[in-house]
Parts: C-alpha cells; structure tokens; sequence
C-alpha cells in the first residue's frame, strides 16, 4: 500500500496511514456488510499502523474518543478522495 500520511495522534501515538489497494478495499467493504462503524473499525486496523504496529479490533476499541475522532477526521479525506475519483 502506498503512503498516504503520518500524523501524531492528541495522546502522543505516532500513526502512519495508508492508502487502501483493492484488495483491501473490497474486504473492508465486505466485512462491514453497510455497517458505518465497523466499516471505520476494519478501515483503521488494516490502513493505520500505530508506531509500527498494526491494532487488533480490541486495541483500536481501547483508544480514546479525542484520538479516534482526530484519527476518523484525518482518514476521511482519503475516503472523499477516492469517491471523487469515480
């Protein structure tokens, strides 16, 4: 997957984000079966990497609302972008 960004997340934790291949896409895709939430949940463990280490479900559930709200903010772009490219 190509890079898409590195940011710091309000608690200190250093995440690399990635751009989604099709594959990954489509996986997350069918793994949320529509719904939101799960869609960002599966989007976040299998793009974002949390100082090197990819999050399981449980993990990215632990993260505080400041974070993952910041992280959802910055993922969504990305989102927006490849709907755009449709």
């Amino acid at each position: 997957m190509k890079l898409y960004t590195t940011v710091k997340l309000p608690s200190g934790i250093l995440v690399t984000i990635y751009e989604p291949n099709g594959p990954v896409f489509f996986m997350v895709m069918t793994e949320s079966k529509g719904d939101l939430g799960l869609f960002m949940k599966s989007l976040i463990k299998n793009i974002v990497r949390f100082e090197g280490q990819q999050y399981s479900y449980e993990q990215i559930e632990q993260l505080s609302f400041s974070d993952l709200n910041y992280l959802v903010q910055v993922i969504n772009p990305l989102i927006e972008a490849s709907m755009d490219d449709k």
